[in-house]
């Protein structure tokens, strides 16, 4: 079983954009990615999660966006990339010692 699925884009000798597989289950990955500020605006996370979903696919895997309610640039991104929201996750929080 695939655990771990990423793809990544180099510029100048450092990560410009990186997605990843931040959770995997039995039907679905949930894609994460991270992009520089220096590289943000350029196409980069649209591109990294095309290949993403490209790979999960190809697998017989479901690809899914998580992110949290506050973070509206990632739920653009999702949005821009053909996600559609489904539910909105329940964050779970340690307690503070």
């Amino acid at each position: 079983m695939i655990k771990k699925i990423s793809s990544s884009r180099i510029s100048n000798s450092r990560n410009s954009a990186v997605a990843f597989s931040a959770a995997v289950s039995s039907d679905e990955v949930d894609i994460g990615v991270e992009t520089h500020g220096d590289y943000r605006r350029k196409g980069l996370a649209g591109l990294l999660t095309d290949r993403m979903c490209e790979q999960i696919i190809s697998i017989g895997k479901r690809p899914v966006w998580a992110h949290s309610i506050s973070n509206k640039g990632s739920m653009n991104t999702a949005m821009k990339c053909g996600f559609v929201q489904d539910r909105i996750n329940t964050v779970i929080k340690k307690k503070d010692i």
